[in-house]
């Protein structure tokens, strides 16, 4: 473990010894102009929009059958069964999209693209190749790739507003686009990254989760993730090999190999750019608090999901501070910071141009970076079986300043006499 040293400001140092996710690219092309596109789905056309609450079976098979069968939760997978059956040339976009809409379990890639029996398989045996089909052209039906194009050129309008000077040395051809550093922020779903972020430019799953279920209304984030996630990656790609630089990406970066995944993207740049990783730990009950705090808008997980990245923050920090470390040349500053029930305080960091991470609370590093797995679960196990009251909702905002108390208060009281592990899992699926 750390050294501990008599530094009024230091209570120990941790030092380089050591603690005791080929397809042809729907991307537009970046020398075309870019204009702003409208997120609304009347921009769209029909793309969801007016759907019929209930189809009836000889409907959605295009009248090759006369037994009637409305599409609910206990129909849609067999109606979507039926539906993937038919032809291209059939227009069932509107159907499948219903039974999106009525069964939260579904997700888009299961139901809006052409083939998705052979996508299934690959989920199985061979997920990375999945991905690539899932952001390859052909795959899903005419109308998602056309949400899917929109989808990317408003990435790409972000993308101008913040690397101006890079396009226009790509559009004349002038010079090497400018290089930025990476900001990696490490941390479990709602632990304060993208206010951590603030104006810095990344590229999030979130972000386009949004925009699609702007162009899909009904449909639950959940059912967009995968979606999300490879129409993003594609495109991230795209332009980092564009660009010939790496971009920033609003990410968990839970796991050590994610982040040196990221280090190995910038080492390849030899020495053109830099980053700074900065690592944020919250307890479980106040993530909960949080999720429960979002808009229907934002990112919802189950408390299944949220426990198992909290869980992962904790179990594999040893691991990324050692990696940070090890990779001293291209991380130039490293930070860890706590919720302490009232606000963030920095824990541990390593400025630039040092050597050693400077711990300024070790007992409480100590706590954060080798905690003890039971002790982990026994938080989880606690957490998970809360049971909302008013005396919870007094104990978790008596830390908060009084606006944000009453913020905290008004969204928790909703679900008085409910527990945690069923509360987030209805409000993930938008069952309640």
């Amino acid at each position: 473990m750390p050294t501990v040293t008599t530094h009024q400001a230091v209570a120990g140092r941790y030092t380089n010894s050591g603690p005791d996710r080929e397809t042809k690219s729907t991307a537009p092309n970046i020398c075309k102009s870019v204009e702003h596109v409208s997120n609304s789905p009347a921009e769209m056309g029909n793309a969801g929009v007016g759907s019929k609450s209930s189809f009836s079976t000889s409907e959605v098979l295009g009248g090759k059958t006369v037994t009637k069968m409305s599409i609910n939760k206990h129909t849609a997978k067999a109606v979507l069964s039926e539906l993937v059956k038919l032809p291209i040339s059939e227009n069932t976009y509107a159907a499948r999209l219903e039974c999106l809409k009525v069964d939260p379990s579904i997700l888009t890639w299961h139901a809006l693209t052409r083939y998705p029996d052979k996508l299934k398989e690959l989920e199985q045996t061979d997920l990375p190749k999945l991905e690539k089909c899932l952001a390859g052209a052909g795959v899903w039906l005419p109308e998602v790739e056309s949400i899917n194009a929109n989808v990317l050129k408003n990435l790409m309008v972000k993308l101008a507003d913040q690397f101006e000077a890079s396009f226009q040395c790509l559009l004349l051809e002038t010079e090497a686009p400018e290089k930025k550093d990476v900001l990696i922020v490490r941390g479990a779903p709602t632990s304060g990254k993208t206010s951590y972020l603030g104006g810095n430019f990344t590229l999030s799953t979130d972000e386009v989760r949004n925009y699609l279920q702007d162009r899909m209304t009904g449909i639950t984030m959940p059912q967009l993730h995968m979606h999300a996630y490879t129409l993003l990656n594609h495109f991230t790609m795209n332009m980092e090999k564009k660009f010939s630089q790496v971009l920033a990406r609003g990410s968990l970066f839970e796991s050590p190999k994610l982040v040196d995944s990221k280090l190995q993207a910038i080492r390849l740049q030899e020495g053109k750019q830099k980053a700074a990783v900065h690592d944020i730990q919250v307890d479980l009950r106040t993530l909960c608090c949080r999720m429960l705090k979002r808009s229907t808008e934002e990112a919802l997980m189950g408390f299944d999901y949220l426990s198992q990245r909290f869980r992962c923050s904790l179990e594999n920090r040893q691991e990324t501070i050692e990696l940070v470390q090890k990779n001293q040349e291209i991380i130039n500053e490293y930070s860890l910071s706590v919720w302490d029930g009232s606000k963030s305080v920095r824990v541990a960091e390593r400025s630039v141009d040092s050597q050693d991470i400077i711990i300024h609370d070790k007992a409480l590093f100590d706590q954060q970076v080798s905690r003890d797995p039971v002790l982990i679960e026994a938080e989880i196990a606690h957490v998970r079986d809360t049971v909302i009251d008013g005396a919870f909702i007094s104990d978790f905002t008596a830390g908060h300043e009084p606006a944000i108390a009453v913020v905290f208060t008004d969204a928790l009281s909703k679900y008085d006499g409910k527990p945690w592990l069923r509360l987030l899992s209805c409000i993930a699926t938008g069952i309640m």
